[in-house]
């Protein structure tokens, strides 16, 4: 019996054998119509196929230059890749572009530049919420304590469990009033804000402007306030103690 895998190999090379005979007749008849006519009535198929689409047997150019700097279609506004494209330069330019309010949901905040944007959009008047996690205020090089000192708002995310193996507030995500052009975006991807993201680590952003992913993500931002405690600063020693209350809890939490 002959194998079924068989006979499409050799019903494949019959029809890239016919395909290059046809294609052969109408490069020399000169006759677009006659062409077009032989084309459909020995494959039953559209007119722009030889044109359009992929012939077994024939060289595609395959050559693709990624541009991952302009905004696509369809609710996504921007597409980036760090280390190959300028994440944070893109982030900064949000930031000193909004108007209204940031809502910020970061695992890990330790690059001082990002805070100082952070800092001067509150001075200007922005609304500015931050939730992070527990690890961020724990890190050595975190900048919550900075972001405090400027008033703005630090939500510590509460884990449902305790122990070694307790959950983490693991989100990257910003949603942005109104910024650049007057939009309202989401920021969302792999990127911390951190040197690490920003130098060396293969990271990626998406950008949106779609409002059913903005209405959700605003949504969640509320749930994650709701699962978190905000935090104040005290200035008992020279590093930024940030104290997380509850009423029956009284957590310490260091950073610089």
């Amino acid at each position: 019996m002959v194998n079924r895998y068989a006979l499409r190999a050799l019903r494949l090379v019959s029809i890239t054998l016919l395909s290059v005979s046809v294609m052969m007749c109408m490069s020399t008849s000169g006759n677009d119509q006659q062409d077009l006519q032989l084309q459909e009535a020995v494959f039953n198929v559209p007119p722009s196929f030889g044109r359009t689409h992929f012939i077994v047997g024939f060289p595609q150019d395959r050559t693709v230059t990624p541009d991952h700097t302009q905004p696509p279609s369809g609710g996504v506004y921007q597409v980036l890749f760090s280390p190959d494209d300028d994440v944070q330069r893109a982030l900064l330019n949000f930031i000193a572009n909004e108007q209204t309010h940031i809502q910020a949901a970061i695992f890990m905040l330790t690059d001082q530049e990002i805070a100082d944007a952070l800092l001067a959009a509150a001075a200007r008047g922005v609304i500015v919420e931050i939730v992070t996690d527990q690890g961020c205020v724990q890190e050595r090089c975190g900048k919550m304590g900075c972001l405090h000192k400027g008033n703005i708002p630090v939500y510590v995310y509460q884990p449902t469990s305790t122990g070694r193996w307790n959950d983490l507030m693991h989100h990257k995500f910003v949603i942005f009033g109104k910024t650049t052009g007057g939009k309202s975006l989401v920021w969302t991807g792999s990127f911390n804000w951190t040197r690490s993201a920003r130098k060396h680590n293969q990271e990626h952003v998406v950008v949106l402007d779609d409002t059913q992913a903005i209405e959700k993500f605003t949504q969640q931002f509320a749930v994650l306030k709701q699962r978190s405690v905000r935090a104040k600063v005290t200035s008992r020693v020279s590093n930024a103690t940030i104290v997380s209350k509850r009423a029956h809890e009284h957590r310490e939490l260091h950073t610089t």
